[in-house]
């Protein structure tokens, strides 16, 4: 008797230490989303396999009709075709072209009208979905020229946009792919245009501190670059993997992300390939297409890991 109070006695603060280790660490893994388009069979059955949780994604044409206004019964029929009344997780609004053009202007009354265009498709989507987590794509924007201009000046007039929202999605692709700057171990300060990502995913995860939010980047193992001939080439897999690397392990105040979206959409860039000279190379010498859209995916996604 006497032993196995004392064993208890020993056992209880441990289950103390680890349940308070846990509440305190409870971010240290985040989760990694799918919010890929134009999968195939063989990587939906990958996807499937490895318990890979996908976010979804209403793009601007299931939302809007003409990119300035939200069309109500548009949006509500797509949040029908694609969830259901139990549907849990993140859901994402990916709404660009002149609302993003507007939001980041400087033409006060125009924001101010995509502002509240925004915050009235949050309640729809809310009110009919009320068990996802909503965000729109790409807020807070971010800087390309570092803590220069008025780039959070810019986002706080977006304030209102991130308190309705459930959760923040900005985009973290790469524009610039420096081996350098994704050093994990000694990243390199940017100088001029660039990816800045510390400084962007800082930014969010102060936003989501303030505001008690949670922060879900989105990610590409593909170069989103203004060079027409290195747009959506394929970034080194070493690269990608300190990339995910440094945005999930990163931490800002005691905030860390709660996730990461993985986008891409293979299937419209192959179908397309003409138009873009990086994915022409790409796939210049592939015969099965199917086969190797799964191993570019499992590649990538073992670098996660």
């Amino acid at each position: 008797m006497l032993y196995r109070t004392f064993i208890l006695s020993f056992i209880n603060p441990v289950l103390l230490l680890l349940m308070f280790s846990a509440k305190i660490f409870g971010q240290q893994q985040p989760k990694l989303y799918i919010g890929m388009a134009g999968l195939n069979d063989l990587q939906e059955t990958y996807i499937r396999q490895n318990n890979l949780e996908k976010a979804v994604i209403f793009y601007q044409k299931e939302v809007t009709t003409d990119g300035i206004n939200v069309n109500p019964s548009l949006f509500r029929k797509n949040i029908e075709r694609k969830t259901s009344s139990k549907s849990q997780g993140i859901a994402i609004i990916d709404w660009e072209g002149p609302a993003f053009k507007a939001l980041s202007g400087s033409n006060t009354k125009q924001a101010s009208q995509f502002i509240e265009e925004f915050i009235k498709t949050l309640e729809l989507a809310k009110r009919l979905r009320p068990n996802l987590q909503w965000g729109f794509y790409g807020l807070p924007l971010r800087t390309f020229d570092g803590s220069n201009g008025n780039w959070k000046q810019i986002n706080t007039r977006l304030t209102p946009i991130i308190k309705e929202s459930d959760i923040i999605t900005p985009s973290l692709y790469m524009y610039n792919v420096n081996s350098r700057v994704y050093n994990i171990n000694y990243p390199q300060i940017e100088r001029g245009r660039g990816d800045y990502l510390y400084l962007n995913l800082d930014y969010a995860l102060d936003l989501a501190q303030k505001f008690n939010k949670k922060v879900y980047p989105f990610i590409w193992h593909k170069q989103n670059s203004g060079n027409n001939k290195m747009a959506l080439s394929l970034i080194p897999v070493d690269i990608f993997k300190n990339y995910y690397k440094m945005i999930t392990t990163h931490t800002s105040n005691g905030k860390k992300v709660n996730g990461v979206i993985w986008w891409d959409n293979s299937n419209y860039y192959y179908l397309n390939r003409n138009r873009y000279p990086a994915v022409q190379k790409q796939y210049q010498n592939i015969r099965n297409v199917r086969q190797y859209d799964l191993d570019v995916l499992k590649k990538y996604h073992q670098a996660t890991k």
